[in-house]
């Protein structure tokens, strides 16, 4: 489980931001795409899930599940919006510390 704060930096006006769990994915050295939706990463009940609409500017910070294989590294955590053409973002967890 990973626990993110999403802020709104976009530079689109007054346009919001609706985020989901769905839009983030995990990726590791195997290069094996995880995500939070398929029957392989069902985590169950995740508490304060990642949900919600952002205006510019606003901040939220939610949980995100993936099941990742033991010993699985390099896992980067990926920004990946399904209804939209924003570009993929792409966050290395090591270099924030996460183990």
């Amino acid at each position: 489980m990973v626990k993110i704060k999403v802020t709104n930096v976009a530079g689109n006006g007054d346009a919001p931001l609706e985020l989901d769990e769905s839009d983030f994915q995990m990726m590791g050295e195997a290069q094996e795409i995880y995500t939070t939706y398929s029957e392989e990463s069902s985590c169950g009940v995740i508490p304060d899930t990642l949900d919600g609409v952002l205006l510019p500017g606003g901040s939220m910070r939610g949980n995100v599940c993936f099941q990742v294989p033991e010993g699985e590294g390099g896992l980067q955590l990926i920004y990946s919006p399904y209804v939209r053409d924003d570009p993929h973002l792409y966050f290395d967890l090591a270099a924030i510390g996460f183990p």
